[in-house]
């Protein structure tokens, strides 16, 4: 458009969508994310019912890219595609663009973020956290690290107390320090030992919506809510209560899922 000398321009582009393509998914993959190498992953989503399926992210600048156009599995209902060239080491934000109006995270996402809920978490309590990609996407982002450091641990060969024999501890991380963090669990497992316990129950740590909550609302049943730390930091909780010889028992929710959890978002019809 033009008025004297002004002009007004826009622009709208289309991707044309190719044919699903009908494929038997490879053997050996799982759900999820499925690392192959340190640069290449296979990313599958169990999604019936579903007319075509992208993953979208980093490696796509959040657009729908034919090259990420996921084939899909008819006898197992699992669409999967194979990303590839990501730089080791370096964490990848993705989502699941489904039938052209629905974002998703994965469902068996081991790290998602927020783009409201990230921005009250400490750096102190999750240092160097990935920023959420604002005005690129919307919704649960899922982040992978392929080459990711392995957890060292040091109590490998860990013997469960007896069942009969279990004093148990179930404790609030949000309410057991003012820190509200894994590490501070850890460091008071001296005093939890001296009580007698053998078992430490932590009510859920999966990531829930909002930062504040004792858990029973999860917005995944497998990425470790930040708010409280690193998932290496909670394996640092863990291995250091096996060395005092303390079991730990996770409290898992899998009878509940709230609204911005991703198999709600799937079939949700409100």
């Amino acid at each position: 458009a033009k008025v004297g000398s002004e002009i007004s321009s826009d622009s709208i582009s289309y991707i044309v969508n190719p044919n699903v393509t009908s494929l038997a998914i490879p053997s050996g993959l799982e759900q999820g994310i499925n690392y192959i190498n340190d640069s290449t992953v296979y990313l599958v989503l169990y999604a019936p019912y579903k007319n075509y399926v992208y993953a979208i992210g980093d490696f796509s600048n959040w657009q729908p890219d034919t090259k990420y156009f996921m084939n899909f599995d008819p006898s197992k209902a699992l669409w999967w595609t194979k990303v590839e060239g990501l730089t080791p080491k370096q964490e990848v934000g993705y989502q699941y663009f489904i039938d052209g109006k629905l974002r998703i995270a994965d469902p068996f996402s081991p790290l998602m973020l927020s783009e409201w809920d990230d921005a009250g978490i400490p750096a102190a309590n999750y240092p160097n956290l990935k920023p959420y990609p604002k005005n690129k996407t919307s919704g649960w982002v899922t982040v992978m690290q392929p080459g990711a450091p392995v957890f060292s641990w040091s109590k490998m060969n860990f013997t469960r107390p007896s069942k009969d024999k279990l004093v148990i501890y179930e404790c609030l991380i949000r309410d057991f320090t003012k820190a509200q963090t894994f590490k501070a669990v850890q460091d008071s497992l001296p005093y939890l030992k001296r009580l007698g316990i053998t078992a430490l129950q932590l009510m859920p740590v999966f990531e829930f919506e909002g930062n504040s909550s004792w858990g029973y609302n999860p917005a995944s049943h497998m990425a470790i809510d930040k708010f409280y730390g690193t998932r290496d930091a909670l394996k640092s909780l863990i291995d250091a209560a096996h060395q005092q010889g303390i079991a730990v028992i996770f409290d898992v929710v899998f009878n509940h899922a709230f609204g911005s959890a991703s198999i709600c978002q799937l079939y949700w019809d409100d």
